[in-house]
């Protein structure tokens, strides 16, 4: 999936691919985690690409989904 904004006139656009691994139900609680994978400055833009990587668990501990994730951060 791609998604783009537009912050003070620069076009932005967010990466997210993900994989259902397992089909979930209404009745699951999901937990997600996130890990920065790679950070790339971008002083033209007055911040960084960053690189991340997550999981998405069931209650039982089982892995329902996968995702990879790239998006521009402003330095702060």
């Amino acid at each position: 999936m791609h998604s783009g904004r537009g912050y003070n006139g620069v076009s932005v656009g967010d990466r997210y691919d993900s994989a259902l691994t397992l089909t979930e139900t209404h009745s699951d609680t999901l937990s997600t985690n996130w890990t920065v994978t790679r950070k790339d400055p971008k002083p033209k833009h007055q911040g960084g690409m960053v690189s991340l990587s997550g999981s998405c668990t069931n209650q039982e501990g089982i892995k329902v989904a996968e995702v990879e994730a790239k998006m521009l951060v402003a330095d702060n």
